[in-house]
């Protein structure tokens, strides 16, 4: 019979045997370059190019508001869910000091919520659509990255990481469609300077 516990203990578990310290490191790696900070930096960058351009300014209002919901929205439910981290593997990296609760994944959910919004801009800068789509592939490689290596590391469920996909997705679509039904706040702001 199919359970939760049980894809979360044999993915768990079938990422955790074996652990290669490069693949460790690679790991590691990924998952601090999608950490809080980075990703804060990253979305202050993004916002900025969109605020330097008047056509863009809307949607680097809309990307500060849509990471900050989302990362707010994701320690609700963290601290309304309030299921530990994982136990029955070590963690890769063992002196760790994470102290937040478990579901949903927050790298998984900010950094897929992340990559939606930057594809949204792009979408309405890259005129090549071959480009936007490696620029996607691409994107959605990472966001992948980030999870696996959520699970790898034994920091997270299998199931915080799917929530935490599902989450990042659901609120950068929402964000994704408020800016496409709102392009003439930026036309408003260019006639205005002008």
């Amino acid at each position: 019979m199919f359970s939760l516990e049980g894809l979360d203990h044999g993915l768990l578990y079938g990422l955790n045997q074996g652990r290669v310290p490069a693949v460790t490191s690679f790991m590691v790696a990924i998952s601090t370059l999608g950490g809080t900070f980075p990703l804060a930096i990253m979305t202050c960058v993004v916002a900025g190019i969109c605020f330097a351009k008047s056509s863009l300014r809307f949607r680097g209002f809309a990307t500060l508001l849509g990471m900050s919901a989302g990362v707010l929205l994701v320690e609700l439910i963290k601290q309304t869910v309030a299921r530990e981290r994982p136990n029955i593997v070590p963690w890769a990296v063992p002196d760790s000091t994470i102290t937040s609760l478990s579901f949903p994944s927050g790298h998984a959910s900010n950094n897929a919520l992340f990559i939606v919004l930057v594809l949204s801009i792009l979408a309405t800068v890259v005129q090549n659509k071959r480009l936007w789509w490696l620029l996607a592939s691409t994107g959605f490689m990472w966001v992948l990255a980030m999870g696996v290596s959520r699970i790898y590391l034994g920091v997270h469920w299998p199931t915080d990481v799917i929530a935490g996909w599902c989450i990042g997705g659901l609120i950068g679509m929402s964000v994704h469609e408020w800016m496409r039904s709102r392009p003439s706040l930026d036309s408003v702001s260019v006639e205005s300077t002008s």
